[in-house]
């Protein structure tokens, strides 16, 4: 930790009692170097999602290995590009990205059309190659929404059954005591959003 952000942030310390409530650096978030999980912004991110980079490169390893999966077992072009497709959709469905669908489909969409429309990966960009593309990103969008709706359904019933009555997100985080936050800045920062 440099010094010069120890005497930036000595004010702070001072606010939340000599490295107490907020344990140094990361948990109350306002610090920004490091807390005792490590550099803050790293591993998953609140909500239980993997961060973005994490998400693309998992969609491309699950284009690749669905395209190796296809390519010798269907025989049919038109199968094989619904199948990817398919891939596709259940990608954004498990990522809810639209980031990394997208990315997801434009991968698919180069595998396969040059390994399951084509040969020895050749990319040709004719009418039907574009349609192809257009079909995976539909695909990649539908399934992102479709999972995006999902988890938005699933955490408004967990949210109804755990307080017994429906309530908005807004209204949740005001019924929160402020004590079961690390300190009062945090509660008053959620309240504001």
């Amino acid at each position: 930790m440099s010094s010069e952000h120890r005497d930036d942030s000595r004010g702070e310390h001072d606010r939340h009692g000599e490295h107490g409530e907020c344990g140094e650096h990361g948990e109350c978030g306002e610090h920004g170097e490091q807390g005792r999980g490590g550099e803050r912004g790293q591993g998953r991110r609140r909500g239980g999602r993997a961060p973005g980079g994490v998400r693309v490169a998992g969609g491309f390893a699950v284009s690749v290995a669905a395209c190796a999966v296809v390519a010798p077992v269907v025989a049919d072009v038109q199968m094989r590009c619904w199948l990817m497709a398919l891939v596709v959709a259940l990608s954004g469905l498990v990522a809810r990205d639209v980031i990394a669908a997208s990315a997801t489909a434009v991968t698919a969409w180069c595998l396969t059309t040059g390994f399951l429309v084509n040969t020895l990966g050749t990319l040709t960009f004719a009418q039907d190659d574009l349609l192809r593309l257009g079909q995976m990103t539909a695909a990649a969008l539908g399934g992102t929404a479709l999972g995006r709706a999902t988890h938005a359904a699933l955490t408004h019933a967990r949210r109804v059954t755990s307080t017994g009555r429906a309530t908005s997100p807004e209204a949740a985080a005001s019924a929160e005591p402020a004590a079961s936050t690390k300190h009062a800045g945090f509660a008053g920062r959620a309240a504001s959003t």
